[in-house]
């Protein structure tokens, strides 16, 4: 009995068809890598990285620049109140009223209209506090400040403010009247927001009790770093808190990826190669 052989041709455009689709496969492949490949090396994806040395350093110096500014703030500020406190009128103005104490001090009362201060004269009597009188008319109240004192607080107009205490003493000694005069500075941010503008995306001086927030640039980075700010031993201390810049680096994985995806699309396309040589037309 022998064997018939059938006919095979049918099968051939199919084997041809599925060469083809297998040399369009590896080509999509090796081109889908070399693409990745080439992502990589343009545009690779970054990573939150560490903050530098030089960051740091600017913002270590704008903490000390600002320590001393708010320092020579101070002193000003008290040196102020200190010689209007003396004044004859005002300490004989402590011994009035509020109807008739604004025309007997106003001569002895001088605040440069570009620091925009705030002053409290107020009358001491038997534990009893009496504000005799506000300056500039229409300045937000002052917080309760006791003589020869220093503190910060965030004055009614939003801004964050040197107040210092002065003891008015009467000008008759025999009296039991006694006074304090209250001055309220704000302070000038402006420089340091400048300054830090380069290195940091967020910006506030803290408090012992408070936040005074200054910039907040763009969204930060997720680290918070917080400086002293070194004062006189007078004033309860005050920190510069800030969302330092970070230099951005690549993300670990990148270079191990990009080098698969090369070699990938290497051998890839040499299979492809040699599978078209196999079979070329004789």
């Amino acid at each position: 009995m022998g064997y018939e052989v059938g006919d095979n041709t049918d099968l051939l455009p199919r084997v041809a068809a599925a060469k083809r689709n297998l040399h369009i496969a590896l080509g999509i492949i090796a081109i889908a890598l070399l693409g990745f490949a080439a992502l990589l090396i343009i545009k690779p994806p970054m990573r939150a990285g560490t903050v530098s040395p030089e960051t740091t350093a600017g913002i270590e110096a704008e903490a000390k620049r600002l320590g001393i500014v708010i320092d020579a703030s101070i002193n000003s500020a008290r040196k102020q109140a200190d010689q209007m406190s003396l004044g004859t009128q005002i300490r004989a103005g402590i011994m009035t009223d509020v109807a008739t104490v604004k025309d007997l001090v106003t001569s002895e009362i001088q605040l440069p209209r570009n620091l925009n201060q705030t002053l409290e004269l107020l009358q001491l009597t038997d534990g009893k506090r009496t504000l005799l009188l506000r300056m500039p008319d229409g300045s937000p109240p002052v917080g309760t400040t006791v003589s020869t004192e220093t503190r910060f607080e965030i004055d009614g107009r939003g801004e964050l403010a040197v107040v210092v205490g002065a003891p008015v003493a009467p000008v008759d000694n025999t009296s039991t009247i006694t006074g304090t005069l209250v001055l309220s500075t704000p302070i000038d941010f402006t420089v340091t927001r400048e300054n830090l503008a380069p290195y940091a995306s967020r910006i506030a001086v803290l408090g012992d009790k408070w936040t005074f927030p200054l910039a907040q640039l763009e969204a930060d980075a997720g680290i918070t770093t917080r400086t002293p700010v070194l004062l006189g031993a007078s004033t309860s201390p005050l920190t510069l808190e800030t969302s330092p810049r970070v230099t951005p680096t690549k993300a670990s994985w990148v270079f191990p990826a990009k080098l698969i995806a090369g070699i990938g699309a290497f051998v890839v396309a040499m299979v492809l190669a040699l599978s078209l040589y196999r079979n070329r037309d004789p």
